[in-house]
Parts: structure tokens; sequence; C-alpha cells
């Protein structure tokens, strides 16, 4: 027979419609995924959490929900935890591995936190409490502060009542265990944000930025391979086809893997960025942020350091290559390009305003964090109540606008390079005695402005993000302090 555990807690939270957010992912280390809709994606720090997502960490990996009235839910690694429902009743199924979690106090009596495992059911007012599941499905519930009700509804629902440091078992098909007192100084701490966890973490980036160093390094001997064969062809247009292929090959795999580092690393970083402020009980705070923000540095010099490589790159194996009018005529390969060149435009004029609103509203975020830090002192439960709406608000609008992730575009700005690359290689081949000289000249000159739209727009998009970080590292402050 199964029977299930729900651990009953009365809380306050505000109504979550579907379409809202029932808690947010605010932090994780290691090994984090979301299953969300029958699909497993990476987490990532911040990302909202509606009914029906599933959180499942790997070995040697940690992850917090957080939810808008302050209460959080930490688990442990190799555990799996689903958000069932996220209205009055607030309903977690813990599948396996453990759980901790401080609960908010009560203040509605119809509001309930339900945690579900399958062994027996506990109710929990406004408390701070762990529960584990064994290998062999029993569950253990431990009251560190409050007091926990717990009972199996199948099996005659006997009731144990456990109060501050005493604890229960449930096995499966078996009545409740007797209350006894456990040493709370003998349990593993392994909720607690560590500074242990922070130099794992950070030795992990290293690797990554050490493999981003050595991609790039790879690149810089391809750069020179090309030079040697363009010195070997005796001129820019006479290079031998089938090295030329093989060298734009070697390029293409280059960047993949290097968009696969870059993407691990930022990641990693930002859950850097964000343990460095939450380690708890130990370490320096300020010496470990430190780490942190030069691992953010050395990021950003690799990542321009690549870029302009790239960009060399690119032009040199585009000089190499045929003449373009050699697969074609002239204003034939214009023309295409300048297909390629509009459909960017088309999504830059559809970027354009989203772009602008998101900016407006994250500015008005960002207002709304300092009048909220301001009134804490003199009001600190109205500010409490405000920020939690606003954190709430705030991870709502991200997921609206996708997370504020514009990789795609990114990608479509670098083919959008090319274009204006080649563009201008047709143009300086292209006699003036050309009877399409002049149209090619307008094309390839509507071209570089959509390039040049393009570089503005990604400057707006790197703001958009840098903003969207510093709101979400004074969201982490402001929610430390008035916790």
């Amino acid at each position: 027979m199964k029977v299930s555990l729900l651990l009953l807690v009365l809380l306050a939270p505000a109504a979550a419609w579907p379409d809202q957010p029932a808690a947010n992912l605010s932090l994780f280390t290691g090994d984090c995924h979301v299953w969300r809709q029958g699909r497993l994606a990476e987490a990532e720090i911040g990302q909202p959490l509606f009914a029906g997502d599933s959180v499942r960490t790997g070995k040697d990996s940690r992850a917090e929900i957080s939810f808008g009235d302050g209460t959080s839910v930490r688990i442990s690694d190799n555990s799996r935890l689903l958000v069932q429902q996220a209205d009055t009743v607030r309903s977690l199924k813990l599948l396996w591995g453990k759980l901790w979690a401080k609960v908010a106090k009560l203040s509605s009596a119809q509001a309930r936190f339900q945690v579900e495992t399958p062994t027996a059911v506990a109710g929990v007012r406004g408390t701070v409490f762990r529960v584990e599941i064994d290998a062999d499905t029993t569950t253990r519930v431990a009251v560190e502060e409050g007091e926990v009700e717990v009972f199996q509804p199948r099996l005659g629902r006997r009731m144990v009542r456990l109060g501050a440091l005493r604890e229960a078992f449930v096995r499966r098909d078996r009545d409740l265990s007797d209350p006894r007192d456990f040493d709370p100084a003998r349990e593993s701490r392994w909720e607690r944000w560590t500074q242990k966890a922070f130099i794992r973490l950070s030795k992990a980036l290293d690797s990554v930025l050490s493999a981003m160093e050595q991609r790039l390094k790879q690149q810089e001997s391809l750069a020179g391979s090309v030079a040697k064969l363009q010195d070997a062809s005796g001129g820019p247009k006479g290079a031998d086809q089938a090295k030329l292929d093989a060298l734009k090959r070697r390029a293409a795999d280059g960047q993949r893997q290097w968009r696969v580092l870059r993407i691990r690393g930022e990641r990693m970083l930002r859950q850097l960025l964000v343990l460095s402020r939450r380690v708890e009980g130990e370490g320096d705070l300020a010496a470990l942020q430190g780490r942190a923000e030069a691992a953010k540095a050395r990021l950003e010099a690799l990542a321009e350091r690549h870029q302009s490589l790239e960009s060399q790159l690119m032009e040199s194996l585009e000089r190499l290559g045929p003449e373009p009018g050699d697969a074609g005529p002239g204003h034939e390969r214009m023309s295409r390009l300048m297909a390629l060149s509009q459909a960017v435009r088309d999504r830059l004029d559809a970027m354009e305003p989203e772009l602008a609103s998101v900016a407006v509203r994250l500015a008005d975020f960002l207002r709304d964090l300092y009048e909220i830090r301001q009134l804490y002192p003199e009001h600190p439960i109205l500010a409490r109540e405000r920020f939690f709406r606003l954190r709430n608000d705030y991870f709502a609008f991200k997921q609206q606008h996708r997370e504020l992730d514009y990789h795609d575009f990114e990608r479509a700005v670098s083919q959008q390079r090319s274009t204006v690359m080649e563009s201008s290689l047709i143009a300086r081949k292209t006699a003036k005695t050309d009877p399409h000289y002049e149209e090619l000249s307008q094309m390839r000159a509507d071209i570089g402005r959509t390039g040049e739209m393009c570089q503005k727009t990604m400057a707006r998009m790197r703001k958009v993000r840098l903003t969207s970080r510093a709101l979400e590292r004074q969201l982490l402050e402001i929610g430390g302090l008035i916790k």
C-alpha cells in the first residue's frame, strides 16, 4: 500500500494564478535541472517555478526555492521536488532525497503549505524542519523550531505531535514511531551555503575558463594557418579550395565549442556571484565577492578577445575564398545578401520597442527597491510585503520576456557581420562601368546600416542584462536584510 506524507503548513501566501510563478529558484550549485511540461532543461538562477514544475539535483549539488512570503525550501543532492499546487494551498512533493524548510509564520487560517513523501502526513505551524527519505522510502521528520503534527491518513490516522528538537520516523505499511529527541549538533548541515561550496564552484569555473583560454589559443593557431595559406597561394583569391574548406570547418567547429564553453561559464559565474553573498556563518564575504568579481572580469576579457579574433578570422577566410561572382552574378548574390539583411532588420524593428519597455520596467523595479530599502527601518512589515510582491512581479516579468535571453538574436547579429563583409567584397569587385554598380553600392550601404543598427541594439541588450543583474543582486541583499 502506498501512503503519502503531507507536510501541512499554515501560511499567508498571496494567491498564485496559473500564469504566475509559484516560487523562484533563488540559488543552486552543481548539477540542477528543471522539468517543465515534458522537457528537462538546465536550471537558471532566479527562474520562476510554476505548478507542475519539478527541480532535480545531482551529485554534490544543492538548490533553494523561495516563495513570496519569505518561506524558503532547500533540497540536498540527489533529490527531486515537484511543485504540485500553487494557490492558497501550496503543495510540494518530495519524490526522493532530503528537504529543509524555513516556513513563514501563520497569518491566514485558510492558507496551507504541503509537502508529500511516500509514507506519511505532517502539519506544520510556521517552523523550521527537515524531511529525509531513505532508500527503503522510510521518512524522517525532524523539527528544529516550532511544532509539527505527523500522521498517516490511510493507516488509522494516528497522529504524533513533534515539538522543537524532536523527530519521528514513518515506514511503509507500519505505524508511526514514537517521538524522540535528537541532537542538532550531530546533524549534517548540508543545507547551509558554505565557503566549501563556493570554493568547489570556483574551481569548476576556473576549469571552464582555462578551457576557454585553450580554445582561444587554438583559434590563434588557426589564424596562423590561414595566414600561411594566403602566403602560399600568392594572393587573396588563389588558395587551395580543399585546404580552405578544411580551415573553414575547423573555424566552425571552434565557434560551436566556444559557444558551449561560454554558456557554461556564464551560468557558473552567475551562481558564483550569487553564492558569494550567501555564504552563511563562515568566511570573509568581501574576499569571496572579490574572487567572484575577478572571475567575472576574466570571463569578460576572454569574450572580448574571442570576438576580436573571430571577426579577423572570418574576414581572412572570406578574402581567401572564391570571388563573389564566381558562384553566380554579383547582382544575384548581393540580392540574396540583401534579403538576409532585411530579415535581420525586421527582427530589429520588433526588438527595439520591447527593449525600450523592458529598460523602463527594470528602472521602475530598481526605483521601487530603493524605496523599500528606505522604508524598512521605520516600517519593516510594510517593506517586507512590498519586497516579496515586487520580487514575484519581477520574476514573472522576466519569464514573460524570455528570461531576458537574446542568444538567438546574437546569432543573427553574427550572421549579419558576415553578410556585411561579403557585401563589401562584392561591391569592391564590381567595376564602376558595371550597369548594376549604383544599385549594388546602394544595397551594400543598406546592409551596412543594418549592421550598425545591430551593434546599437546589442549595446542596449547588454545594458538590459547589466541592469537585470544589478537588480537581482539588490533583491538578494535586501532579501537577506528583511528576513
